[in-house]
């Protein structure tokens, strides 16, 4: 029987473009009759010419949504089968070049099988090295080609995602918009060093996660691990058009190691923002962590969870992919012993000098009134002034020592009864016990 001496270097590329090219011709079919219902829904005001009054105004705008909605699967059905169909072609290509490697490797074999047996050492040692490099480009192959699906994976999610509808006093609080060249151009250059100051939030509820984002930034183990999970992508043209996000974390298929390769090329329209309102780094982020959930920008909803609600220790995870710690509030003893004991603060302080850290409020502490409301008076710039404490929110914990807490709002700025104050303040333990429910401590890779 012969033996296979090379033979068994290489494998098979797996996929089956047939597949892959059936499927793409589905969804480009399916794009023509989502093309087709759009054109209906966006015309169906025609058949009542005369309808006027509330109603008809409500039905158009009803109309309008569900026309641009419609007009948003027929393009993302047929951006979809164009990436499969890409990928399929490439697929093609590498098994076939996959096919003439494995068919050089046995004529190897049957050299070396048909050498005299005084021969055979020979013939092998002198087929080895082309072998190797066989394999070597083989393997290559292999790694670019689940590079490629992985790219292909996240086209095709970004293709074929409909984000859920979020209304709030009629506006889309999922309404998305495309990235400009010029909103590259500036979040290019926000990875080389991202700053926490440019993670302003906007209507969605996700202060929890905006608030853990910005504490990674602080430190240079937090700015080295956001650039890890940021990759530029290009299209067709070699043009780039957006960013490969890495989220840690699969809502559909929950896992301890879960992750997901996201295609952002467009971010929340009032979602977080930079200087003077436009997209930062914080944005993209925001963007692939609402792509991947199935309730989008709203909080807890039928068809799954949304980005509008969560917990920091959760957040935390999903951006690191490590489990984040919670110091809890000592509730103690009819109101004695509460709040948060020497050592609790003391491993606060020490954890905000090289690891990201939040602390949530919670309405229900001494601190705030029936209604939700609290104010305390807190130092900004070196000068006391009161400020409002927003109930069941987080901020981002800049420092912390044995006279109180830095922190920064993730809204940019905190409310008083006059003007705007800036986001970051500090604030006494005394009153920070008050507000404070717990803390959250996170942790990166090692």
């Amino acid at each position: 029987m012969p033996i296979p001496y090379f033979s068994l270097f290489i494998g098979e590329l797996p996929g089956k473009p047939d597949r892959l090219f059936a499927t793409a011709a589905r969804l480009r079919s399916n794009a023509g009759e989502a093309a087709d219902i759009h054109s209906d829904v966006r015309r169906s005001d025609g058949f009542a010419p005369n309808w006027k009054g509330k109603s008809a105004a409500a039905f158009n705008v009803s109309k309008n949504v569900q026309s641009e909605d419609l007009a948003v699967l027929s393009g993302g059905l047929s951006d979809g089968a164009e990436s499969l169909e890409a990928f399929a072609w490439i697929l093609s290509e590498r098994k076939k070049a996959v096919a003439e490697q494995r068919a050089i490797l046995k004529d190897y074999d049957r050299q070396v099988n048909e050498a005299p047996d005084a021969d055979k050492k020979k013939v092998y040692d002198d087929l080895k090295d082309s072998a190797s490099r066989i394999r070597a480009e083989y393997h290559n192959t292999f790694k670019q080609t689940e590079e490629d699906a992985t790219v292909c994976a996240a086209e095709m999610r970004k293709h074929l995602h409909i984000e859920p509808l979020n209304r709030n006093n009629g506006t889309s609080i999922g309404r998305r918009t495309d990235l400009s060249d010029d909103d590259i151009k500036r979040i290019n250059g926000q990875l080389e060093n991202p700053d926490p100051n440019l993670v302003n939030q906007g209507s969605i509820g996700d202060c929890y996660y905006l608030a853990s984002l910005a504490a990674i930034m602080q430190t240079d183990k937090g700015d080295e691990w956001l650039r890890s999970c940021v990759k530029p992508h290009y299209d067709e043209a070699g043009r780039q058009d957006g960013y490969l996000v890495t989220v840690y974390d699969d809502p559909l298929h929950p896992d301890s190691s879960a992750s997901q390769t996201v295609l952002v090329t467009d971010v929340y329209q009032n979602g977080v923002k930079g200087k003077d309102g436009e997209p930062s780094l914080a944005s993209i982020f925001e963007s692939a962590y609402g792509q991947i959930h199935p309730g989008g920008t709203a909080g807890s909803t039928p068809n799954g969870q949304g980005i509008g609600s969560g917990r920091s220790t959760d957040a935390m995870k999903d951006i690191t992919g490590e489990e984040a710690k919670r110091i809890d509030r000592n509730e103690g003893f009819i109101g004695l012993f509460s709040g948060y004991s020497e050592e609790q603060r003391t491993e606060i302080g020490n954890a905000a000098k090289d690891h990201p850290v939040v602390a949530d409020t919670n309405a229900s502490l001494p601190g705030f009134d029936k209604d939700g409301n609290g104010k305390a008076t807190v130092t900004i710039n070196g000068q006391p002034q009161t400020i409002s404490i927003v109930s069941n929110h987080s901020y981002t914990v800049v420092s912390s020592d044995s006279n109180g807490v830095t922190m920064r709002n993730p809204w940019g700025l905190n409310q008083t009864d006059g003007e705007d104050a800036p986001a970051e303040f500090t604030m006494s333990w005394e009153d920070f016990e008050k507000y404070y429910g717990d803390v959250a401590i996170g942790n990166y890779p090692s």
